[in-house]
């Protein structure tokens, strides 16, 4: 933006144009990895050998700070409001307009409004799908309905997974849903199960009626419950965030919550658990 400062009034040039592409494209980052939340954690102290004359072991606690990027969807006006200034600008111009200004701006928007719905702000979505049916009217594209756009463009996604890393894909997208919605990043938690949920239901379709335990995969909410017990008992998996997914499920869905106590248990890993209430 500083640079755009340094354009003459009325030039518009090529060095202009590169500019707003670079804003343009710094604001796409934002929307995939804008989203920096910084959690504090207490590390558990280390025991320390007791010292001549020491009555009680006393250890300074140590804090930790944990750093998380993720999608903000906040951008994505931004971003897209930002492609429509630019076409402006060539237009008050007078420019011929590049063509990849044009598709550029409708792609951002196309992806910005399928990510919407999975987040599910679908009459967010909705609102820029019609945004685009006026700009683009004579496509094909913008005759069907926004549901038919949607339903395409999952389908594209999933097209290419094969049934033998199809619940491996599953597993990961739910994973990521359980670290999102521990860091209160819910937009992204939502995002990531309904890619999941979309990808089983895809699935079902294709290899459901092969009778085949190769091919058979649980129902889908079991199929959460597994991934999610998983989750936990990860020894990969940071414990500070088991610890925060733990601690927000006894919040807000103690059942939930309860349950996982009880799945540990049987394996006697209650008392190792990431759980920071018990």
């Amino acid at each position: 933006m500083r640079g755009l400062q340094y354009v003459e009034e009325g030039q518009h040039s090529f060095d202009e144009l590169r500019l707003r592409r670079k804003i343009y494209h710094g604001l796409q980052d934002l929307r995939h990895y804008g989203l920096m939340q910084i959690y504090i954690f207490q590390a558990p102290p280390k025991a320390t050998k007791r010292q001549k004359g020491q009555e009680v072991l006393s250890a300074k606690p140590v804090m930790r700070p944990r750093i998380f990027l993720s999608q903000d969807l906040r951008m994505f006006p931004i971003a897209y409001q930002m492609t429509l200034d630019i076409i402006q600008s060539r237009i008050d111009a007078g420019d011929k307009m590049p063509k990849g200004v044009i598709d550029g701006s409708e792609n951002l928007a196309l992806g910005g409004i399928f990510e919407l719905y999975l987040a599910v702000h679908l009459n967010v979505a909705r609102k820029y799908w019609n945004d685009l049916k006026m700009r683009f009217a004579e496509k094909p594209l913008y005759c069907k309905s926004l549901e038919h756009f949607l339903r395409n463009r999952m389908a594209e996604e999933i097209a290419d997974i094969t049934p033998k890393f199809a619940s491996n894909v599953i597993k990961d997208l739910l994973g990521r849903s359980f670290a999102s919605y521990a860091i209160y990043d819910d937009d992204s938690a939502a995002m990531s199960e309904e890619r999941a949920r979309q990808i089983h239901v895809h699935y079902n379709k294709e290899f459901g009626d092969e009778d085949s335990d190769r091919t058979r995969m649980p129902d889908f909410p079991d199929m959460r419950w597994l991934s999610l017990v998983d989750f936990i008992r990860d020894p990969m998996m940071d414990p500070d965030l088991k610890s925060a997914l733990m601690v927000r499920l006894e919040i807000e869905k103690p059942k939930q919550f309860e349950k996982i106590k009880q799945e540990l248990q049987k394996t006697g890993s209650y008392g190792n658990a990431p759980n920071q209430t018990q």
